[in-house]
């Protein structure tokens, strides 16, 4: 299937282009029941219409900088997928733990 994958954007495209094959699988979780895991086909060329507005760039690398600080006092993923959750709660980003529980808060 690459071929045809591969083949789904232009070559002008910015976009990134990622693939994963998921399925269900019965009584289980597919991380651990033979289903794959994401594939980068091909990586982002980053946003050209971005260049050229006047502040975006200093608002994301802004945006950037505040990610890197909130994720940086989150343990790190030991699983993948990694899901974080903007709780509504405490108003802190949580790892959302496996069993699907949610903050005490």
């Amino acid at each position: 299937m690459f071929p045809i994958v591969r083949g789904r954007l232009e070559d002008e495209c910015e976009a990134a282009h990622w693939v994963w094959s998921i399925g269900a699988v019965v009584g289980g979780d597919e991380l651990c029941r033979g289903a794959g895991a994401p594939i980068e086909v091909r990586p982002s060329r980053g946003n050209s219409r971005l260049a050229n507005v006047i502040g975006a760039q200093s608002v994301r690398q802004e945006v950037e900088q505040h990610l890197r600080e909130m994720f940086t006092n989150l343990q790190a993923p030991t699983i993948f997928p990694s899901i974080f959750v903007d709780c509504k709660g405490c108003r802190i980003v949580h790892g959302m733990p496996l069993d699907g529980s949610v903050c005490a808060a």
